[in-house]
C-alpha cells in the first residue's frame, strides 16, 4: 500500500515548536510491503519507519476490499447479529500477532464498518473503528465515497472518495537501506557523565549520578525503548536507572516508558500527564505478543501508578 499524502496549514497561525506554521504544502508518501514500512518526505531519500508496520498492514486489510481477503485466508466465523436496529452480517477473523477483525455487512453485501483491535505502544489493546458509507459504482466495483474513522475512540479520519481505478497496476519496490534497517542506538558522549543516544527518529540523554542513573526520554516503543536499555547498561553496567525522564505526553515520546518501568525506573513528568501515563501503563496488550520486559511493565503498574509524579 502507499499513501501519496499532501497537506496544507489551514490555520496559518504562528505557534511555538513543531515546524508551524507551514510554509506552502508537504508531500509525503507513506509505503508498506509486507514486513516493511518506509516514509519519503518532500524530496529527500526514503527513510525506514520501523514502527509503521504494522499499523499501514492494519489499514490496508481493514479497506472494503482487503477485509474480505484476510477473512477468507484466516477461516473467519461468520454470524448474524442485529446492530443499529438492522440485520447484519458480522465476520469475525484474526490476524495472529497483528489484530482482531469484526466486519459488518448490510443486507446489500457491502462493508458498513468495521471494528479491528490491535497493540499500540501507548494505549495497549486500541479499537479502531471505520465506517463506509454511500457506496458508488466505479467501472463495475462497489467502493465507498464516505470514510470515517475513530482510533481509541477519538476521531481520526473523514474522508471524501472522488476517483477509483479498480486494479490499477502498482509496482512497489522495497529499497535496499529499508530492507537493512534496524533498530540501532549510537552513543556520543558529550561531557563526563553525559550521553546523547541516537540511530533511530527520537533520541534519547543519558546522565550517570554517584549511585544512579537519569534517562531522559523513552520514546517510540517496546523496541527502541530495550535497545536503549541494552546500550545504557553496556556504557555503565554497575548502576540502575532509576528516573526516566518523560518531556511531553505525546505518543511518539511515550509509548517506550513501559520497559523503563519494568526496570524499575521511576517516570518524571508533568503533573498534569499522570492520570494519561497510569492509566496507559495499566492497559493490556493482548492482541500483540509482548516481549518479557512488557510483561513485567504490566504487573508493575499498580506500583508505577504510586511513583509516577
Amino acid at each position: 500500500m502507499r499513501d501519496d499524502v499532501v497537506r496544507t496549514q489551514a490555520d496559518p497561525k504562528e505557534r511555538g515548536g513543531g515546524g508551524l506554521p507551514l510554509t506552502g504544502e508537504q508531500h509525503q508518501i507513506q509505503t508498506v510491503s509486507g514486513t516493511y514500512a518506509w516514509t519519503q518526505t518532500g524530496d529527500a531519500a526514503p527513510a525506514a519507519t520501523l514502527t509503521a508496520a504494522g499499523d499501514r498492514l492494519q489499514q490496508l486489510w481493514i479497506t472494503p476490499h482487503g477485509v474480505i481477503k484476510a477473512a477468507t485466508k484466516q477461516n473467519a466465523t461468520v454470524q448474524t447479529q442485529t446492530e443499529g436496529g438492522k440485520k447484519m452480517t458480522v465476520i469475525s477473523f484474526a490476524v495472529p500477532g497483528e489484530f482482531k477483525v469484526k466486519a459488518f455487512v448490510d443486507d446489500r453485501n457491502l462493508i458498513e464498518k468495521v471494528e479491528s483491535l490491535s497493540a499500540n505502544p501507548v494505549l495497549g489493546d486500541m479499537v479502531t473503528e471505520t465506517t463506509y458509507a454511500d457506496y458508488k459504482d466505479f467501472s463495475g466495483v462497489q467502493f465507498p465515497t464516505k470514510i470515517t474513522q475513530k482510533a481509541g475512540g477519538f476521531p481520526t479520519l473523514d474522508l471524501a472518495v472522488s476517483e477509483v481505478k479498480p486494479n490499477a497496476v502498482v509496482d512497489i519496490q522495497v529499497p535496499d537501506n529499508v530492507r537493512q534497517a534496524a533498530v540501532k542506538v549510537q552513543t556520543d558522549k558529550i561531557a563526563d557523565g553525559v550521553w546523547y543516544l541516537t540511530g533511530g527518529t527520537h533520541h534519547s540523554v543519558l546522565v550517570e549520578m554517584d549511585d544512579h542513573l537519569v534517562v531522559i526520554e523513552g520514546p517510540q516503543d517496546d523496541a527502541r525503548a530495550t535497545a536503549v536499555i541494552a546500550e545504557v547498561k553496556k556504557i555503565v553496567p554497575n548502576k540502575p536507572i532509576k528516573y526516566v525522564v518523560n518531556t511531553h505526553h505525546h505518543f511518539d515520546h511515550a509509548g517506550g516508558l513501559g520497559p523503563f518501568v519494568a526496570e524499575g525506573a521511576t517516570i518524571i513528568t508533568h503533573d498534569v500527564n499522570k492520570a494519561f501515563l497510569e492509566q496507559s501503563l495499566a492497559a493490556h496488550a493482548r492482541c500483540s505478543p509482548i516481549s518479557s520486559r512488557s510483561q513485567g511493565r504490566r504487573r508493575r503498574s499498580k506500583e508505577c501508578r504510586r511513583s509516577a509524579c
